[in-house]
């Protein structure tokens, strides 16, 4: 009963948030839970970045990190991003409902088709039933 009082209110739509958290990561390079100025202040530490430096001692240590501003991002993922990571649930976007943004399904511009994703049989609201996949189902 205890581990039920835990996870009573986790749902698909936490999943969401995760999603956007990731893809944030993923562009940026800033923790989704960093404040985007101090996080690249700190990593463009000119003294941290001049120690490293000599006490790399000449080895190559790949290429340079780059971060950026959510702003820097295409706005298309940009405006995914911020659907997703909405604070309240009942205004975040849906995974399901995400996979219609145009920074997944394509057709933003003349060199990126659109793709038709699959549609299963999963609940697309916030407070819709979870369904078992029919595939999943079966076996």
């Amino acid at each position: 009963a205890a581990l039920a009082e835990n996870v009573s209110d986790y749902g698909l739509i936490a999943d969401a948030y995760s999603i956007g958290c990731t893809i944030k990561i993923l562009l940026t390079g800033v923790p989704a839970d960093e404040k985007e100025l101090d996080f690249i202040s700190a990593q463009s530490n000119i003294l941290l970045n001049t120690l490293s430096a000599i006490f790399s001692c000449g080895k190559n240590g790949g290429r340079k990190k780059r971060y950026k501003f959510l702003d820097e991002t295409p706005k298309p993922a940009r405006a995914l991003i911020l659907k997703l990571m909405k604070p309240m649930y009942v205004d975040r976007l849906s995974v399901p409902l995400a996979r219609d943004e145009l920074w997944i399904k394509g057709g933003i511009g003349p060199d990126d088709p659109v793709v038709s994703l699959p549609k299963g049989d999963i609940p697309a609201g916030n407070d819709d039933p979870i369904k078992c996949l029919e595939c999943a189902s079966k076996m």
